[in-house]
């Protein structure tokens, strides 16, 4: 049994949510981009222009605020997730991910899922980001490793471990 066990860092609360909202942004782009298209293609065979031109300036404004907003301050959920520390994830057979909503005192909110399920562990040095089909994902904070050690965590997920990070090199 490996297990990881209480708070985690703002910073690594708020760095993987940023890459899931960075993906809304990629997402939203390319589909400002496909309606724009189709609002030019029916602008040149009406002949009409005005709306299509609105249009097109109305998604690419929106475009604009979905990717202001999405590098500025933590959204409410990520607030949240900082609030609901301490955490708890215990890892052998299943991965047993708790969340304390009030502290130790009250049961905690907790998701179970078979380690074999998981579809990738990204490795980003001083945290693990487990990610299971949907969007399951685990932060699992290296320094908070209270039982078993790394080398068996990464035997565990062996062959599914994706290095994000370059690792340290000496100077000689």
């Amino acid at each position: 049994m490996i297990v990881f066990e209480g708070m985690l860092s703002e910073k690594n609360v708020y760095d993987p949510a940023r890459g899931q909202r960075g993906n809304v942004t990629l997402l939203y782009g390319i589909v400002t981009i496909m309606f724009s298209a189709l609002f030019i293609t029916v602008a040149v065979i009406n002949g009409n222009w005005a709306p299509a031109l609105f249009l097109t300036g109305f998604f690419i404004l929106m475009w604009i605020l979905v990717a202001l907003a999405d590098r500025n301050k933590p959204t409410k959920r990520e607030k949240k997730m900082l609030d609901e520390t301490p955490v708890r994830t215990a890892i052998g057979e299943e991965v047993v991910h708790e969340i304390y909503l009030n502290g130790k005192e009250e049961k905690p909110y907790s998701i179970t899922k078979k380690s074999t399920l998981a579809k990738s562990v990204m490795d980003f040095g001083d945290y693990y980001y487990i990610k299971f089909g949907g969007t399951t994902a685990f932060i699992i904070q290296k320094d908070l490793l209270v039982e078993g050690t790394l080398e068996d965590f990464e035997k565990l997920f062996e062959g599914k471990i994706v290095r994000k990070i370059k690792p340290p090199t000496s100077v000689d």
